[in-house]
């Protein structure tokens, strides 16, 4: 084989988040027992697919409870944050960051594009809005663009889904030590801070969530590079008027 059969995404969000889940349940149980000095080759393959399988496993829940209930129904989605469409939510105490609209010299941009764009003239909301600047030829032939927005992908995919294993592994121990009692040394403490891990990842979870819409919504407001050429070139009948 040429290259590794993983990409950035399976790294970031499946690998990692399936190791927590495996980590937690050996901590908790001290089973099975795959964490040691010694390792054959043949059983840290199995070890990789194991956790694979693990972190795709964890990636439905946590895209359904994070994205699909918590920040759509309940936090709002990103495209309609960032034009000012919950500016008074009460969840803006508990995260400050994510409820910071665009200024309104770039949201009246972004209207005034769209408007021209669009044939009623009226200017999107919601997830048309996400899809229209999205999948604007010019966003998508914006390389640079398109490299950032993978960046993000990939960093709000690892936060979301490790944060979500992070939080179950550390809901299962403290589960186990309050109906059974300490399963394993120091089980409170590693309950505590899976916890807190998973607490500290949802913020950055929702920092780059909002960070990809933002980034996009920014660049297709400020017009492509040849709208933007057009504006500063005089035209050939100003020039003329003014050389006479």
């Amino acid at each position: 084989m040429d290259k590794i059969p993983f990409d950035p995404y399976d790294f970031f969000a499946y690998l990692s988040a399936g190791l927590v889940i495996l980590a937690g349940i050996y901590l908790t149980f001290g089973f099975p027992p795959v964490f040691g000095p010694d390792m054959p080759a043949i059983k840290g393959l199995l070890v990789i697919g194991v956790v694979y399988v693990l972190g795709q496993m964890n990636a439905w829940p946590a895209g359904a409870l994070f994205e699909d209930w918590l920040v759509f129904r309940i936090l709002g989605r990103p495209e309609e944050v960032l034009l000012g469409q919950h500016k008074t939510s009460p969840w803006a105490a508990l995260f400050p960051y994510y409820y910071q609209p665009l200024n309104e010299a770039a949201i009246k941009r972004l209207d005034a594009r769209i408007a021209g764009e669009m044939a009623a003239g009226k200017p999107l909301r919601g997830p048309a809005l996400f899809v229209h600047v999205r999948f604007h030829p010019d966003t998508l032939g914006n390389e640079k663009l398109m490299a950032r927005l993978s960046v993000f992908l990939n960093k709000y995919g690892f936060c979301r889904n490790v944060s979500f294993a992070a939080l179950s592994v550390g809901v299962l121990m403290l589960a186990v030590v309050w109906l059974v009692g300490p399963t394993r040394p120091n089980l409170v403490w590693y309950g505590l801070a899976s916890f807190a891990a998973g607490v500290g990842l949802f913020y950055r979870y929702l920092f780059f969530f909002r960070q990809y819409s933002f980034e996009m919504f920014n660049v297709y407001a400020g017009g492509t590079a040849k709208q933007k050429a057009a504006k500063r070139k005089p035209s050939k009948g100003k020039a003329s008027a003014a050389a006479g």
